[in-house]
């Protein structure tokens, strides 16, 4: 059989540029992976991710991250001969070539670096993915956020010990002069939870309510909390990532909004018919049918209580507490009182005390009026409860308890 050497020739034409194009792309490859092996010593560390922008400690140092990462990443390997195909040609592409082939080597360097990256973390760092790489998020109903001036806080391995950040807390109200309620949460077993004496914590969250009802956050507190925490996180090793103080000033506005209509403190005032002495009661013989009705003097307040929460009080008409006075002062007007938010049953809260209210009155001979001075109807309790529903359902559609922690502190 004779070989037609004029194909074989036509083909051999026409593979090579093929061939000389592979060989140029392997030496780009090469010179890659020593751009590679450059580029990883200057890599930097991630940072610790939150939806709240970090803020580190005095003098701003950069504050390391949780995760541990090596300074240097090791060098690619240099290829082995084997892999390496002898440069069969010394012609170079066009000008414009070039440039496009620049600009996609460029991006492929970038991606391999990206990969490489991933790659190169030790073992021990990948298992401690989690709280460790990025903050955990505070759910409605571990924390409702927009009613909190909130701190989180990260230390790498071993954490914060639980007394250390409750010192801290101490020190933040003594520092910043603090009237609110203080909140540390720790995360720990894939869940916040209050902190345990013995545990240590890679994450915690310091958080105040941004108001209550008589005081809110100003910013000379927003700026001793920031210098107090800066200090114990340059003191623990840790970092904190606070919130801006544009964005408190506007949750505080809603805060305000939203609490104004809630504040409910529902009374009902026992008045006596006559202003005839004759038919106007003692303090003692008042506090003795309240007490006969379960209601205590608790530090001269009369409350009716269950479990340790006031369910609702009473108190004489100009403020004073019945506990305290002379006993053979003589009462025409007595209040009672239900703090709604504040009560974790406060429907049934308000008909035990509707009901308490009208046993006194006949025991009395008082009359059993509302806040405006009219006769309170059975008729208006009705509506006093559903009035009282309304506010319950306000409360939950915000995460809020009624009696709650954050009721207790925004309504205090």
């Amino acid at each position: 059989m004779e070989i037609n050497w004029d194909y074989v020739l036509v083909a051999l034409a026409m593979l090579l540029p093929f061939a000389l194009y592979g060989g140029w792309l392997l030496l780009n490859r090469l010179r890659r992976r020593g751009q590679l092996a450059s580029l990883a010593a200057g890599k930097d560390e991630p940072s610790f991710a939150s939806q709240a922008a970090p803020v580190a400690a005095s003098q701003e140092p950069e504050i390391e991250a949780v995760a541990q990462v090596p300074d240097q990443l090791p060098a690619a390997a240099p290829p082995s001969e084997s892999d390496v195909e002898p440069d069969i040609s010394t012609d170079q592409p066009p000008a414009g070539e070039q440039q496009e082939d620049a600009r996609a080597s460029a991006a492929q360097v970038a991606a391999d670096t990206a990969v490489a990256d991933d790659a190169s973390q030790p073992p021990a760092a990948q298992q401690e993915s989690g709280p460790q790489d990025k903050f955990p998020a505070l759910s409605a109903n571990d924390l409702p956020e927009h009613f909190y001036y909130v701190a989180r806080l990260s230390c790498p391995a071993p954490g914060f010990a639980a007394a250390q950040m409750r010192e801290m807390s101490a020190d933040i109200v003594k520092q910043a002069r603090l009237q609110k309620h203080q909140l540390l949460l720790g995360w720990d077993g894939g869940k916040w939870q209050s902190l345990r004496s013995e545990m240590k914590y890679r994450c915690v969250v310091w958080c105040i309510p941004l108001c209550t009802r008589t005081t809110c956050i100003e910013n000379e507190e927003i700026a001793a909390v920031t210098r107090c925490i800066r200090t114990w996180m340059q003191r623990t090793g840790g970092q904190a990532q606070l919130p801006v103080v544009k964005d408190v000033k506007e949750s505080l506005q809603q805060v305000h909004e939203f609490c104004e209509p809630v504040d409910a403190i529902f009374a009902v005032r026992l008045v006596a018919m006559a202003e005839d002495n004759a038919k106007v009661h003692s303090c003692a013989q008042i506090l003795e049918i309240a007490y006969a009705h379960g209601l205590e003097n608790v530090e001269g307040r009369i409350e009716r209580r269950l479990n340790s929460e006031t369910l609702y009080s009473m108190r004489a008409a100009n403020g004073d507490e019945l506990g305290s006075k002379s006993p053979d002062r003589k009462l025409a007007s007595i209040v009672l009182e239900l703090d709604v938010p504040r009560v974790t049953r406060p429907r049934e809260s308000c008909e035990e005390m509707f009901e308490f209210a009208g046993k006194l009155a006949r025991v009395l001979g008082y009359r059993m009026l509302d806040e405006k001075g009219q006769q309170i109807e059975k008729q208006d309790e009705q509506e006093c409860l559903l009035w009282i529903e309304d506010v319950v359902l306000a409360l939950r559609e915000q995460g809020i308890k009624p009696g709650g922690r954050l009721a207790r502190a925004l309504f205090s």
